[in-house]
């Protein structure tokens, strides 16, 4: 089966990238949503500008050292995630452009031809989950490796799976945040 991945947006690459930091809590939870990293960030931030308030409110100097401490570890936090979301940037530029391959599916296994000359691929008893998201389908082995492609390729995909594993658990997850003009809107 030939592909190519390809994302128009970084919320669209941002969703496979919180697909694939869901992968322990699909596994443990079939209902449990996704890892959302934007969400993350912002109760950092709320926790941040809690702080603060109740630090005026009830201002005293046995508090500064606590102060100190409690600024350095969520400044450096929220630079952390900054520093992710650029990783992630860089990475979309990578796939913005676009990615073709072809996956091979035998009974030994499922092996990943990239453009880029990258082979790689795992044995079906090394098949754990695929989650399908909005954009981005992701193939998950036990090990810490997986194979993505975009959602409209997913049920070839699926049904080539379960050709050669029939056990295998499919998650769907249509839900992904976009931000648009500051606010967040969820799509179903």
């Amino acid at each position: 089966m030939k592909y190519e991945i390809k994302y128009n947006d970084i919320y669209e690459f941002i969703e496979l990238k919180n697909i694939v930091a869901s992968k322990k809590k699909i596994m443990y939870n079939d209902k449990g949503s996704l890892f959302s990293y934007f969400n993350e960030f912002y109760k950092l931030v709320l926790a941040f500008v809690l702080f603060y308030i109740s630090y005026y409110v009830s201002v005293g100097e046995k508090y500064n050292i606590i102060f100190l401490i409690f600024t350095l570890v969520s400044l450096i936090l929220i630079m952390s995630f900054l520093v992710l979301f650029l990783s992630f940037v860089i990475q979309y530029n990578y796939y913005r452009e676009g990615r073709k391959g072809k996956l091979s599916f035998s009974r030994d296994g499922i092996v990943d031809y990239s453009d880029k000359g990258y082979i790689c691929g795992f044995k079906w008893d090394q098949v754990d989950l695929v989650i399908v998201g909005k954009k981005s389908t992701v193939i998950f082995s036990k090990f810490p490796f997986c194979l993505f492609i975009n959602t409209k390729d997913s049920k070839e995909v699926i049904d080539s799976i379960r050709k050669y594993k029939e056990n295998v658990k499919v998650v769907y997850r249509k839900k992904w945040l976009r931000i648009t003009n500051s606010f967040v809107i969820i799509y179903l």
